[in-house]
């Protein structure tokens, strides 16, 4: 005999907290384990509230995890982002570049890759491969990122964090050349940015979007 729906949800929601109180036990620091386990304990108090999308992100993440977290790998992972992160702010791109594909490395073996946490690390990846000059090998994977950030359902097509891969599109195929290419881009980048409640007009970022327009029309003869 099948489960009822109610059966399933509750089975569901046991399961996700399960992960979520493994997290915060392997890591205490993981703000995103307790603010889920803050969220689970919710929805099992609302059982005739009908499932919210977190779990169907809950599920995708079932799919997708390790069976079981290696806290010295989390911690290698942040450990060596933040490294990359150093030496790519010093200036050292040559050196940053190994830093981070070593978190993404740790990344992958714990959170997986369509973690949040994998896509910013690829995204500084994206970075530092533009800064050594090489935007031809950046661009398929800012096109990657920001493809799976949009469809991520923690982040979506409007989070900061999309956008920001977003303008790295637009920003890489006017270098290469494609300013046709990026000026769509770019100006859907900059109007989601200000409509932002994040963001805004006047945020630097939006205000950066806006300048890369400007750049791009100038650069068609459109100014």
């Amino acid at each position: 005999m099948g489960r009822a729906p109610a059966d399933l949800r509750a089975l569901g929601l046991v399961e996700a907290q399960a992960y979520a109180t493994a997290g915060v036990a392997l890591w205490p620091r993981n703000k995103d384990a307790t603010a889920l386990l803050d969220e689970i304990a919710t929805l099992r108090n609302e059982e005739a509230q009908p499932v919210p999308p977190l779990s169907a992100a809950l599920s995708d993440f079932d799919d997708r995890a390790v069976e079981f977290f290696d806290v010295n790998l989390v911690e290698a992972a942040n450990m060596a982002e933040q490294e990359a992160l150093h030496r790519c702010a010093r200036g050292l791109y040559h050196t940053a570049l190994p830093a981070v594909e070593l978190a993404l490395s740790a990344r992958l073996k714990t959170v997986g890759s369509k973690a949040v946490q994998t896509l910013r690390a690829e995204r500084l990846k994206v970075l530092i491969v533009s800064f050594l000059g090489r935007a031809d090998e950046a661009l398929p994977i800012a096109r990657a990122v920001a493809d799976a950030q949009e469809a991520s359902p923690a982040l979506g097509s409007t989070h900061p964090h999309t956008l920001a891969s977003r303008y790295l599109v637009a920003q890489l195929l006017d270098n290469l050349g494609h300013s046709d290419e990026a000026l769509p881009i770019a100006r859907a980048v900059a109007d989601a940015q200000e409509a932002s409640p994040a963001l805004g007009s006047t945020h630097p970022k939006t205000l950066g979007a806006r300048s890369l327009v400007a750049k791009i029309l100038n650069k068609l003869g459109h100014a």
